[in-house]
């Protein structure tokens, strides 16, 4: 027999509220409940919160409504840190994401070759490593060179001679 969504609901503000290293009575005072009998009442499902507690809830343990009430993520579902990550990619100019483009490139080949995930990442995403073209290869050196060099406080002439030419 499946739980109740009472239960659901205070058995992940106990849990995440645990994970997140509060006491009953932190709870109760950053999401404006009454005391620490209120948390307490949730946690037991005697109670639940409200609508506008349970976002409270959700942006104070930086989850999902589908993390709270345990519901299952399709292939979309994005977790709140990948819709972060998003609008800052979207904000980016073309230099800054090719260079975003070029590390996830990276770090998808290492952990493809590392867990052998291959499979599931091209089925779920069967472009998600994108083919860059020898002028795109060689704008992402110029990048990397030229990071390395603001890293080291050297300002590279042949990278800037070479993006007038």
């Amino acid at each position: 027999m499946s739980k109740s969504i009472k239960v659901i609901i205070s058995d992940n503000i106990a849990k995440f509220r645990k994970e997140s290293g509060l006491s009953q009575k932190e709870l109760a005072e950053k999401v404006g409940a009454k005391n620490l009998t209120t948390i307490s009442s949730w946690e037991r499902g005697v109670s639940s919160p409200d609508a506008e507690t349970i976002i409270k809830l959700c942006k104070l343990f930086n989850i999902s409504l589908n993390d709270l009430y345990n519901i299952e993520k399709t292939d979309f579902d994005l977790s709140t840190d990948e819709k972060i990550h998003i609008k800052k990619y979207r904000k980016l100019d073309n230099r800054g994401r090719k260079t975003v483009d070029f590390i996830l490139d990276n770090e998808f080949e290492r952990c493809k070759d590392s867990f052998g995930k291959e499979e599931m990442a091209e089925e779920l995403f069967p472009t998600a490593v994108p083919k860059l073209t020898a002028e795109d290869e060689k704008e992402l050196e110029m990048i990397k060179q030229e990071m390395l060099a603001e890293k080291k406080g050297i300002t590279s002439t042949a990278s800037i001679s070479a993006k007038d030419a």
